[in-house]
């Protein structure tokens, strides 16, 4: 199976299982990579291995989560979900470059108020909250937007899988 629609079957079953089933966001993520661990290519015992050290991994950056944000539980989320794709060849076909700015541009669209960069940015520009709302959530959607879509253009030229 193609790593980008094992990628979309991880983040459609979190909102799935978030937004129709109410299951905890924790159980939610922790299922999905369960889930793409078992869809990624592999041994069964390697798959098992791979979703323990992503958690482990997220489980250590807890602190920074809580300090940091909502834009850093999105790269947090994605990168433990990429983590347990990976194969024993620590790739997916595709430069590691590539998946870090996809992950990166995909974590900056949709921010606002929960987002401790935009209060750095309201404060310092001595912006309103309203104001800040609205030039902070759109620059942020088009630079995030941005970000993605030439890290997929650059990932269907340079593809190695």
């Amino acid at each position: 199976m193609h790593p980008l629609l094992i990628l979309a079957l991880g983040i459609c079953a979190v909102i799935f299982l978030i937004a129709a089933l109410r299951v905890n966001t924790f159980l939610a993520l922790l299922t999905s990579a369960i889930l793409v661990s078992l869809l990624a290519p592999g041994a069964t015992t390697e798959k098992i291995s791979r979703v323990a050290v992503a958690f482990g991994t997220t489980a250590g950056n807890i602190g920074i989560v809580i300090a940091q944000g909502s834009t850093t539980v999105a790269m947090i989320t994605a990168s433990a979900m990429i983590a347990a794709m990976l194969p024993n060849s620590g790739t997916l076909g595709y430069p590691r470059v590539l998946l870090a700015t996809a992950i990166g541009g995909g974590s900056m669209i949709g921010t606002w108020m929960n987002d401790s960069g935009f209060w750095i940015y309201v404060k310092m520009t001595s912006l309103t909250e309203v104001e800040g709302l609205k030039t902070w959530t759109p620059l942020m959607a088009a630079i995030g937007l941005a970000t993605v879509l030439m890290s997929l253009a650059l990932a269907l030229v340079l593809h190695r899988g």
